[in-house]
């Protein structure tokens, strides 16, 4: 199944399906940096569900495999080396690798959300992006900034990510739909998570632009 692997199993975390909740764990490999979605689903018997979740977790261990979890916080909420850390890598990815001079300080953290993954030994930032409420870049709630550390791209993270961002955007503005800004280069990329192109090609910084819309189903916000 190539990068992505689903693998359903039993075990007690499905348990939350009885309440009809969809669970997704996502775990990425510290030595082949491949991510997995696990489908997990009852047993019906707690103590096997409990039993099997060790079993699964012990696997995961040994095989180098770590659980990713996303943190979000307010500007406010942000530790000074958190906030350090984002702002090193919004630097270090889209000025010096871009080579882009351009003013990433731009007066909108202080009224934004900050979602990321640290890892886990190293604390070190994984990915990030900026929710952004409605108002602020555009009438309709915004993603920006959404980046990747350079050691963690090709990893199916950068997917995770938005994904995260988009579910994470709709519930904490209470929308369901999103604009963005988007490097002209990355279109497919948000193509595949349903965005549409919604503007000619434009230059943002001397980087070609465009803007893309995501309005999200019904369905699709309640999973």
């Amino acid at each position: 199944m190539g990068e992505s692997e689903r693998i359903e199993i039993n075990g007690f975390i499905a348990y939350l399906s009885a309440l009809s909740i969809y669970s997704s764990v996502f775990f990425t490999s510290k030595t082949h940096h491949q991510h997995y979605h696990f489908i997990i689903y009852s047993t019906h018997n707690f103590v096997d569900d409990i039993a099997l979740s060790l079993i699964v977790l012990l696997s995961l261990l040994n095989h180098g495999i770590k659980c990713m979890n996303w943190i979000l916080k307010s500007f406010s909420q942000l530790t000074t080396d958190e906030l350090y850390a984002i702002l090193a890598l919004r630097n270090q990815v889209f000025i010096c690798e871009q080579q882009c001079a351009y003013q990433d300080l731009d007066g909108l953290d202080q009224n934004t959300l900050h979602l990321f993954a640290k890892e886990e030994d190293s604390q070190q930032l994984m990915a990030y992006a900026r929710l952004l409420p409605q108002g602020i870049a555009f009438k309709e709630a915004s993603i920006g900034r959404v980046i990747v550390a350079q050691n963690q791209r090709g990893s199916g993270i950068a997917h995770q990510l938005i994904k995260e961002a988009i579910a994470t955007t709709c519930r904490q503005f209470n929308t369901d739909t999103i604009k963005i800004m988007a490097q002209a280069y990355l279109i497919s990329f948000y193509q595949s998570h349903g965005f549409i192109i919604d503007s000619e090609t434009y230059l943002e910084d001397n980087i070609p632009h465009i803007d893309m819309v995501l309005v999200q189903s019904v369905q699709s916000m309640s999973m």
